[in-house]
């Protein structure tokens, strides 16, 4: 019994350190004066004769699956949270994306509504909290780097469109330079041939 075992009582102060989800079961009689107040309070399950037993099983397997995905994030937090604070709190170790801080929010929301049990522990809501505000530094991060990188590209189009522009117009104006010259030549042969005319008609 885990009242007259010291292993016993010292992994029930680990789990209740946790909020660990406790069913306490009653398998043989107790005495209630050496209960700690902190399962005290937890509705008990009697399976201390044979005609209990079954009823029991299906009670705590109730129990236990009643709230399997809050109970499977509660673990998987707590989990996280020590590799965290074993690893000297490196943002490794935090929550990456969008997607996990939402469901972690709504952990926590869920955590603290009336009767809810187990609570969050103050260790997950620090490891929660502070990869809140890492994944929102990314983000900063990240639209920060987009917006140099939309600066760049329209700088690159403002400046092949300016070069295309100044392109464009020497080409014309070498065009027009061409279609001047070749006209100037044509007038000039035009007025050769006429000064030749002039000078064969001409008698003195």
């Amino acid at each position: 019994m885990y009242q007259k075992s010291k292993v016993c009582q010292e992994e029930l102060d680990y789990a209740l350190s946790l909020n660990k989800l406790l069913i306490p079961v009653v398998v043989e009689p107790i005495s209630w004066d050496n209960i700690k107040s902190s399962i005290g309070r937890l509705n008990f399950i009697f399976a201390d004769t044979p005609d209990k037993f079954m009823s029991a099983c299906k009670k705590i397997l109730e129990v236990a699956f009643a709230d399997e995905k809050y109970i499977s994030l509660h673990t998987s937090y707590t989990v996280q949270s020590y590799a965290w604070e074993q690893a000297e709190r490196h943002t490794e170790h935090l929550l990456q994306t969008t997607e996990q801080m939402e469901e972690a929010h709504h952990f926590l929301e869920e955590g603290f509504k009336d009767g809810k049990e187990p609570r969050p522990t103050v260790d997950q809501q620090r490891f929660i909290n502070e990869s809140s505000k890492f994944v929102h530094q990314k983000h900063v991060r990240s639209h920060k780097r987009h917006c140099v990188v939309g600066i760049f590209i329209s700088v690159m189009i403002a400046l092949t469109l300016a070069l295309g522009g100044i392109v464009i117009y020497f080409h014309f104006r070498i065009h027009s330079l061409n279609e001047a010259h070749d006209m100037l030549e044509r007038k000039n042969q035009e007025l050769m041939m006429q000064c030749n005319l002039t000078n064969s008609t001409w008698k003195p």
